[in-house]
Formats: C-alpha cells, sequence, structure tokens
C-alpha cells in the first residue's frame, strides 16, 4: 500500500532542470500517505497476530481441533503469516527510504548550486547508494512474500481436490493422515519456492533490481513480460478453476447424498451419514476459498495490464508512478484478505470459534 520513492529523480538532467526552478517533482517522487501507510500496518499486524492464533489453535486445540481440514486450514494460515511477515518488513523499509528521500530533497532545494555539482560528479549517487537499504533484504521480502503467496493457492487446490477425492470414494479411509499431509504441504512450499527461482533469476540476469531502494527498473524485459504472464496463469487462473471445478463436483455429492438419506436408498448409510457430518467443515473451506479468488482477481487484472502495456509505459515518468499505484491494488487485496482470515473461521465455523478462544488464554 505504501509506494517507494523513484530514484530516476535524482539523476537525470530533466529532473535536475525541475529542481533548479523551484518546483515540487510530485510526478516524479512517490509520497507515501501516513494515513494508508498505518491502515497497512494494522492490517498487516491483524494478519499476523490473527492467523497465528489460528495455528495455535491447531496445536493446542482440543482433539476435535486435530481433523484433517483444521490441519489443512493451520497451514493455509502459516502461509499467510509468511506473507504478513515480510510484507511488514518491505513496509517499513519503504517508509525508512522515503523518509532519506525526502531529507535529500530538502538539502537540494535548500542548495541547488551543489546539488548539480554533486550530480555531475556522481557523488549524490554513490551517497544514495550507501544510504539506503538494498539487497538482498528487498529481495528477500518480495521473493518470500511471492513464494507464501503461490503457496496459499497450491494449498487451496490441494485442499478442494482432496476433499472431493475423499467425498467422491465415500470412504473415510480416504482422508489424508497428519504425516501425509505433512509430507504433501512439504511439497508444496518445494515447489512454490522453485516457482519463484526465475523471478530471482530474471531479475539478476536483467539487473531490474534498482541500486536505490526496493523497486524495479528494466520493465520492458521480454522475459519479464512472459514470466509475470505466466505467473498469472498458473497462479491464478489454473488453481482457480481447480478450486471452482472441485467444490462445484463436492456440492452435488452432498445433495446426491442428502437426497438419498432423505429417500431411505443410501448403499451405506454409515457413510452417507458421514459425509453430511462434514458439511460445516467442507463448507468453510469453500468460503475462504471463494474468497480468496475473488480477491485474487486484482492480481491477476493487473498483472495482465501491466505486462500487457510494459511495452509503452514506465518510458513518462508519470505512467511510471501511475502503474506503480495500479500495482499496489492487487497487494492491498491479499493484504485485507489474509487479515480477514481469521475472521472468517470464527464466524463460520463454532469450533474454530471456542478453540480459538482456548488458545488466546492459554496463550
Amino acid at each position: 500500500m505504501a509506494l517507494i520513492a523513484n530514484d530516476s529523480f535524482f539523476l537525470t538532467e530533466s529532473n535536475m532542470t525541475i529542481l533548479s526552478t523551484g518546483q515540487t517533482p510530485s510526478s516524479l517522487f512517490y509520497v507515501i500517505n501516513p494515513t494508508l501507510f498505518a491502515i497497512s500496518m494494522i492490517l498487516l499486524s491483524a494478519g499476523i497476530i490473527g492467523n497465528f492464533f489460528v495455528v495455535l489453535t491447531i496445536i493446542v486445540g482440543k482433539e476435535k481441533c486435530k481433523q484433517i481440514a483444521y490441519y489443512q486450514i493451520g497451514y493455509y494460515a502459516f502461509a499467510n503469516v509468511v506473507y504478513c511477515v515480510f510484507f511488514m518488513l518491505l513496509q517499513i523499509m519503504t517508509m525508512k527510504q522515503n523518509q532519506f528521500y525526502q531529507e535529500v530533497y530538502v538539502k537540494m532545494q535548500s542548495n541547488i548550486s551543489v546539488l548539480l555539482e554533486m550530480a555531475s560528479s556522481s557523488s549524490l549517487h554513490q551517497q544514495l547508494i550507501d544510504s539506503t537499504i538494498r539487497w538482498p533484504y528487498c529481495e528477500v521480502c518480495f521473493s518470500l512474500m511471492f513464494t507464501s503467496t503461490m503457496a496459499s493457492t497450491l494449498i487451496l487446490a490441494h485442499t478442494s481436490t482432496n476433499w472431493y477425492k475423499t467425498l467422491k470414494n465415500n470412504r473415510k479411509s480416504r482422508v489424508l493422515t497428519p504425516k501425509r499431509l505433512v509430507c504433501k504441504m512439504i511439497l508444496i512450499w518445494f515447489a512454490a519456492s522453485i516457482l519463484s527461482v526465475p523471478y530471482a533469476l530474471i531479475i539478476v540476469r536483467t539487473s531490474t533490481n534498482s541500486s536505490l531502494g526496493c523497486r524495479f527498473e528494466n520493465y520492458n524485459s521480454p522475459l519479464l513480460l512472459w514470466y509475470a504472464l505466466a505467473n498469472g496463469l498458473f497462479m491464478g487462473v489454473v488453481p482457480g478453476f481447480t478450486i471452482i471445478y472441485s467444490y462445484g463436483r463436492v456440492i452435488r455429492i452432498f445433495q446426491h447424498n442428502i437426497h438419498a438419506l432423505e429417500l431411505g436408498i443410501a448403499l451405506n448409510r454409515q457413510e452417507s451419514e458421514w459425509q453430511i457430518k462434514q458439511h460445516s467443515i467442507v463448507k468453510l473451506l469453500m468460503f475462504v476459498a471463494a474468497v480468496y479468488i475473488l480477491f485474487m482477481i486484482p492480481y491477476i487484472v493487473a498483472v495482465v495490464y501491466i505486462s500487457v502495456g510494459r511495452q509503452k509505459y514506465f518510458y513518462d515518468p508519470k505512467d511510471d508512478v501511475y502503474l506503480f499505484e495500479f500495482y499496489n491494488i492487487p497487494s492491498t487485496a491479499i493484504t485485507i484478505l489474509f487479515a480477514l482470515n481469521p475472521m472468517i473461521y470464527m464466524a463460520y465455523n463454532q469450533l474454530m470459534k471456542k478453540g480459538f478462544r482456548c488458545s488466546y488464554f492459554l496463550s
């Protein structure tokens, strides 16, 4: 939600001309809104605390909270915590850098002749580089945010297909065991990490990372264009269709078994009753997945819009600022989603609500 100062503000001849006239280069300087920054910190704090207590509920909760479905929620909540923690660190670094840039700008305005002399000798550029938070902190935060978001998506997709297969086979024994689930979650995080490797390699190979802060350059790289589109497709569209299809089939299975029990023609009444008892937790998982897809739509739109329009943008600094503001939409949506998830758990599942209260007092 907070934006980052544009390092090109200090380096181009046109910007030197703007400074010499005493004008404020608002189109070249990303000003952080204190109100938005405060809201961002509140949402991220709520996401960290709320999802932490969800995980704690699963770990120290009663035996009923140790079902596979609740473990799946716990792993999803853990991924939410990882995202919120590193996004908060990134926001704090952004604010620190913004304050530094503003101080430098004030000094520039007070003595423009010194500024021009420093700029011509490149000493100002080196001073800025030495005074900002750079690699690897920004890259680590971005990479872990990307990995945790990808892991969240894969966890929801895996959960939906697992429940579809379980209910389709109409066997309680088909439900995952905790050990098997742990192995699958490890594989999911490993896959999410592997998928972030091209992102890291592209940054290194195309000199995309900025030397002056947590921002990127060289947005016209074809590698970035294709990777952004592939990432949006794999991270949003494919898992989204998987989730929708799986839970759509789950709903049909529930409707069929309820109808069969009402008519008294169920082949195995005990197994059908077991399926119906899972309705509450599956309903919760379905709602969480639906909200996730809804909040991921801005991410997909932003990725496609920026990727397709990248060849004609990022030449005018005004467009640069505009697109950075536009790209904040998905990060804001995901932050709100992860902050709301614990409230969704409590609102749609009484067992989670009771367990959440117990874990709060136990902590």
